[in-house]
Formats: structure tokens, C-alpha cells, sequence
């Protein structure tokens, strides 16, 4: 682990879950693919800023949203194929402090 990540570690701040085991130190494109599948299984919702049309990150998105997942993107002319097998825009300035406090406030009263 880098030891700038030990603090957040022991404070109980990080958690660290991988589907490889700790002799995997080099990526590879099927590990990649089944990190993304791993994540994408964890995930209630991913953001995918952007995938190349015909590529394996768009075909992942379309299998995440056969599966219910919520896939969203930006509003960009180069995402419309992303948008065509159902990822949806994200919203302007979703990110906002505001925003993220709000969602996290109806998620705890959910729940």
C-alpha cells in the first residue's frame, strides 16, 4: 500500500477491495474487464464520461444498463451512442456540495 494511504486505512476512512489477489501487480485488458465487471457488480450507478463508439467500455455500459444499473454520461454529441443503449445525462453541476449533501440525506432517510 502507498504510505500516504495508511492514515485513511487505520482511521477506517479507506477500504481497499479487489477481486485479484495481492500477486497481480501489472493490469492487463482482462483484468481490466473483470475490474469493471467487479465494480459495475458492487455499483447501484456508474458515471461514464466517455467511451469510444464500438469499444469495450460502451459495450460494458449496454450490458450494465440490460442488468438495471444506472449508467450515466455527459452531454456531449460524442456520447449519443451511449444515451442509445440507455445511459442517461447527468444532470448539470450534480456534483455540487448542495447537491451531493441533499442526495446523501435522502439516502440515510431511505434507509
Amino acid at each position: 500500500m502507498k504510505p500516504e494511504l495508511i492514515p485513511a486505512f487505520d482511521a477506517g476512512r479507506l477500504l481497499i477491495v479487489s477481486p485479484f489477489p495481492p500477486k497481480e501487480k501489472r493490469i492487463t485488458a482482462s483484468l481490466a474487464e473483470a475490474r469493471n465487471r467487479f465494480v459495475g457488480a458492487l455499483a447501484d450507478s456508474i458515471l461514464v464520461p466517455h467511451a469510444a463508439p464500438g469499444g469495450k467500455t460502451a459495450a460494458f455500459c449496454q450490458k450494465l444498463s440490460a442488468t438495471g444499473k444506472r449508467v450515466y454520461t455527459i452531454d456531449d454529441p460524442a456520447n449519443e451512442h451511449l444515451i442509445s443503449v440507455g445511459a442517461t445525462l447527468m444532470e448539470p453541476n450534480y456534483f455540487s456540495t448542495s447537491n451531493t449533501v441533499k442526495s446523501a440525506a435522502n439516502e440515510n432517510a431511505k434507509g
